[in-house]
C-alpha cells in the first residue's frame, strides 16, 4: 500500500489501530483513625468560648446553642498553642445545624489565627502532626463533645 499524497479522499481503510486504555480511578485513601486517650482527657478541662468569637460566628452559623473550647497544646511550632473549639449550632440558612468543631490557634479571635475544620470521616486529614499530637488533638475533641453532652 502506498501512502496517499493527493488531497482527494481515499476509500482505503486506515492501517492504524488505537488501543484505548481506561485507567481505574485511584481509590480514596483510608481515613486515619486517631483514638482518644482517656488518661489525657482526664487532665483536660473545658473552658467557655470567648464572647467575641460567638458574636463573630453568628453571621455564618447563627446563634450557637452551646459552645466549649479545650486546650490541645503546642503543634509543630512551639510558639503556637492550639485549641479545639466545638459549637452546637441551630439550622441556619444552608447549614443544617449540629456540631461543628475546629482546631485553632485563635480561640480569642486574633487576626492572624489559624482555623482548621474538623469534620468528615477523616477528621485529621488537614493536620500534619505526629501520632502523639494527633492523639492529644482527638482527646481534646472528644473532651469537648463530652462537655457539651453533660
Amino acid at each position: 500500500m502506498t501512502p496517499n499524497t493527493s488531497s482527494e479522499p481515499t476509500s482505503e481503510p486506515s492501517s492504524y489501530v488505537f488501543d484505548i486504555v481506561e485507567e481505574e480511578p485511584s481509590p480514596e485513601p483510608e481515613p486515619r483513625v486517631v483514638p482518644s486517650d482517656p488518661a489525657i482527657m482526664s487532665k483536660m478541662s473545658c473552658a467557655p468560648v470567648d464572647p467575641a468569637l460567638i458574636e463573630r460566628i453568628k453571621k455564618d452559623f447563627g446563634n450557637p446553642k452551646r459552645t466549649v473550647q479545650v486546650k490541645v497544646g503546642e503543634g509543630l511550632d512551639p510558639d503556637e498553642i492550639w485549641w479545639v473549639v466545638v459549637f452546637d449550632l441551630p439550622p441556619f440558612e444552608s447549614f443544617k445545624g449540629g456540631f461543628r468543631a475546629f482546631l485553632t490557634t485563635a480561640p480569642g479571635l486574633p487576626a492572624d489565627g489559624k482555623w482548621i475544620s474538623l469534620r468528615g470521616k477523616d477528621t485529621w486529614r488537614s493536620v500534619d502532626w505526629d501520632d502523639e499530637k494527633l492523639v492529644r488533638g482527638q482527646s481534646a475533641l472528644s473532651k469537648g463533645y463530652e462537655c457539651l453532652e453533660n
